[in-house]
């Protein structure tokens, strides 16, 4: 049986038809002005696309092979944004970037014949 994918915040935001009006009207009577502000200019989970989130589970590589305009530069730095945080070694956003590989990847692979 295949797994169900998950649904994102932000796929549960942009819904489309009344349900999404419905839910976007409501979630804005919830929230207090500061919250409305902090959704509407950097909530990476309400803006990004769910093919941009990190996978969820246990994994060490995570690994975006996608062409030019995907958002491959901004997918990782928000998740090393959200990642560093909650480092259980107390990490900085650099120790998070030392694991961290993001830009043209394929093309150094391809140069050393470990992508075809």
């Amino acid at each position: 049986m295949a797994a169900r994918p998950r649904e994102s915040r932000g796929s549960w935001f942009r819904a489309e038809g009344d349900v999404g009006v419905i839910r976007r009207r409501d979630l804005d009577k919830a929230l207090q002005p500061h919250e409305r502000e902090a959704l509407g200019s950097w909530h990476w989970e309400v803006w990004g696309r769910d093919e941009q989130l990190a996978p969820p589970g246990d994994w060490r590589v995570w690994l975006i092979c996608a062409g030019r305009g995907f958002g491959k530069t901004r997918a990782g730095a928000e998740w090393v944004r959200a990642d560093a945080p909650t480092e259980p070694s107390g990490g900085s956003v650099i120790d998070a970037e030392a694991r961290t590989a993001i830009g043209e990847v394929v093309a150094v692979l391809r140069q050393f014949g470990l992508f075809v």
